[in-house]
């Protein structure tokens, strides 16, 4: 009934707008998301590639900046450098 009737059409609410979004990305390494969780009093680092999806991840004792830095420089720039 809401479908043929101009005055809902013409006064209904507009389609959500969303807040954040990633940028979209063209080649690999353009754009890579980050994750830092708590597993069973763990930290699980997870990387994604935002163009390929590939995604590496890595478990952490701690989320002080050294170990993670470290953490990503081993497991995403050591497989997949500076390309």
């Amino acid at each position: 009934m809401t479908e043929n009737c101009e005055i809902c059409k013409r006064y209904k609410k507009p389609p959500p707008i969303p807040i954040v979004g990633l940028p979209l990305a063209t080649t690999l390494n353009e754009c890579v998301a980050m994750d830092l969780i708590v597993i069973k009093g763990k930290y699980v680092l997870h990387l994604i590639d935002v163009f390929t999806r590939f995604s590496l991840g890595c478990v952490r004792n701690s989320k002080k900046q050294e170990v993670i830095t470290d953490a990503i420089m081993k497991i995403w720039i050591g497989f997949f450098g500076n390309r």
